[in-house]
């Protein structure tokens, strides 16, 4: 039996040259050095995106879905946060709640948000309104 390929490196070596221009064999972007405190170089990367472009490149086919998300996920955090302070609001609370949790449920049905147990989206509540109700829950949401 023959030793498996390791790096990334080795494997574009021995690629033949119709596979070349792959997307997997071809370099993305240079890598970005570091120097340690014993002097020693690496590589510096992130597993965790810092911010939503860099969410949207990580994660791929659903890029636009995750920003939605996250951005859906920190007005949820914030109204959770401010709540007894919340009284600036133009609407009640839970009307802004309301209106938040539908638009987040149509994001993640339209934008393909994939489901944790891989089932479909339920159609959101929020296509089943007239459209004067549908601006009114956006305006609000906004």
């Amino acid at each position: 039996m023959t030793k498996a390929l390791t790096t990334l490196k080795t494997i574009r070596q021995n690629a033949q040259v119709q596979d070349l221009t792959a997307p997997a064999l071809v370099p993305k972007d240079a890598p970005h050095w570091m120097t340690g405190r014993d002097g020693s170089r690496f590589i510096a990367f992130s597993v965790w995106p810092r911010t939503l472009d860099e969410l949207r490149t990580m994660s791929r086919d659903y890029g636009e879905a995750a920003v939605a998300e996250a951005r859906w996920g920190g007005v949820h955090l914030w109204m959770m946060k401010e709540e007894p302070s919340l009284g600036g609001l133009r609407n009640p609370y839970p009307v802004v709640q309301t209106s938040i949790a539908m638009m987040k449920e149509h994001d993640r049905y339209h934008l393909g948000w994939p489901h944790h147990d891989g089932k479909e989206w339920p159609t959101p509540v929020f296509d089943g309104l007239t459209p004067d109700c549908q601006r009114e829950a956006k305006l609000v949401a906004a």
